[in-house]
């Protein structure tokens, strides 16, 4: 055998190492990925901290004149006393209207146990119960438990659905959420069914259905899509969901999730299956 053949048997041999070592290492990252993945409990998080926006200005609207008109029903606790102060831009139901709510620079402890600082903008195109009126929010230095929050989200009153519930579509748009080692990007579209509590005085008993879907990229870097599977249970007394499921695409690299919420029992528990394993997730 001569020196070329030699040296062409030994390059191939490099090469094929070359790729099995390669393979090996791509096996273990997408394992890793498997077990470690930041979607579950990353989608999680948004969803907690724009339901809580909802939960704010969706209980100032429907409390407040200016912004819904004489009232049959006032909503108490409507407002969270870590709020330092509520601006409107004008004095009289004329729209579009501007409404400025202010936690202040310090974190304070709200309702829902979250230390909030910073400010929300909603800009009313009408009165919030009126079929049609969009509310538009941003952000201005706004952070819950030091997680900064940013982006863009609208509230769309769709008027009465068939039996008699209001209906709210809701996006979330380019919204980033940014804290140490957590750097999330998140969008939702979804839909808000007022299932009960909007005929009594206490905006704690509110529930709400949720269907939709929603995608974004993972702390570590991962992309994600989701679609609500059995309809979500949000309840204003609730920091988090309490019932229902999500599928979960990861791509085609790693498996699908399906995250189950539970039956309604108020906690921070969900569970997450993927192939043939089922874990808890606690959420934030």
């Amino acid at each position: 055998m001569n020196t070329r053949s030699i040296f062409s048997i030994v390059t191939f041999i490099s090469l094929l190492v070359l790729v099995s070592i390669f393979s090996s290492q791509c096996r273990k990252s997408n394992r890793a990925l498997e077990v470690k993945n930041a979607a579950p409990i990353d989608n999680a998080t948004a969803v907690n901290i724009f339901n809580n926006v909802f939960k704010t200005v969706h209980a100032l609207a429907w409390e407040n004149s200016l912004l819904n008109g004489p009232q049959d029903t006032i909503q108490s606790n409507a407002t969270d006393n870590c709020i330092d102060s509520v601006l409107f831009s004008n004095s009289t139901d004329t729209f579009p209207s501007t409404v400025v709510i202010d936690y202040g620079t310090s974190a304070s402890s709200c309702a829902g146990s979250y230390n909030t600082s910073g400010m929300l903008r909603a800009v009313f195109s009408g009165l919030y119960a009126v079929s049609g009126t969009v509310v538009t929010i941003t952000f201005s230095n706004y952070e819950v438990d030091s997680i900064v929050v940013s982006g863009t989200m609208t509230i769309r009153n769709k008027g009465y659905n068939i039996d008699n519930n209001y209906i709210f579509n809701i996006a979330v748009e380019n919204a980033k959420i940014e804290y140490d080692s957590i750097n999330i990007s998140w969008n939702c579209t979804r839909k808000y069914e007022w299932i009960s509590g909007d005929i009594t005085d206490d905006i704690s008993d509110d529930k709400f259905e949720i269907s939709g879907t929603s995608n974004g990229r993972t702390s570590n870097g991962n992309e994600f899509d989701v679609e609500i599977a059995d309809n979500l249970l949000y309840s204003m007394n609730c920091n988090w969901i309490t019932q229902g499921s999500i599928d979960m695409d990861l791509g085609t690299s790693l498996s699908p999730r399906i995250v189950d919420y539970g039956s309604g029992t108020c906690d921070e528990n969900a569970t997450v299956s993927y192939k043939n394993t089922t874990y808890e997730l606690e959420m934030r």
